[in-house]
């Protein structure tokens, strides 16, 4: 884990990435300065290694720590990528009871609603909350393809009365 510790924090784009992508392929979950050093990087100024920390703290390992930090930095995120990672990020935690329901709705709702936005991020937002709300299967949710454009959508319970 020493290796591992030291490739995160390193200041090589390279190894960061390669210690994300190595944790993103074991089955057990690290110990805990590992995932303090995962969770941090959610925060780095590189938009790809935000990204693969999201993907491996909330999506991977499900971390009820990240929530918080995903809710709050939301908002400030301007990468497209990180963004959609971050909606399919939400969708997991909150499905492993990490978060509410109401809370993710009400934030992914706007860039659902929002034609001006990217089809893909517009359609992980949408499988999300459809995930969440119960009203798609695992299954489909895994066989669905992201791009909103492509999909056959009900946003009548989405929009705003």
């Amino acid at each position: 884990m020493h290796k591992l510790i030291e490739k995160l924090t390193s200041s090589r784009r390279a190894d960061i990435m390669d210690a994300l992508y190595e944790l993103g392929g074991e089955q057990n979950r690290p110990d805990s300065n590992v995932i303090d050093a995962v969770i941090s990087l959610i925060n780095h100024r590189d938009a790809d290694i935000r990204e693969q920390a999201v993907n491996t703290a909330a999506i991977h390992w499900r971390h009820r720590d990240v929530y918080e930090i995903l809710i709050d930095n939301f908002s400030k995120e301007k990468d497209q990528s990180v963004l959609t990672t971050m909606c399919a990020a939400l969708g997991s935690l909150v499905k492993s009871g990490h978060g509410s329901i109401n809370t993710v709705n009400t934030l992914l709702a706007p860039i659902i609603l929002d034609k001006q936005i990217d089809p893909e991020l517009r359609g992980t937002a949408y499988l999300s909350i459809l995930r969440i709300n119960n009203k798609i299967s695992m299954k489909e949710y895994a066989a669905a393809y992201s791009d909103i454009e492509n999909m056959t959508i009900d946003l009548t319970w989405l929009e705003p009365k």
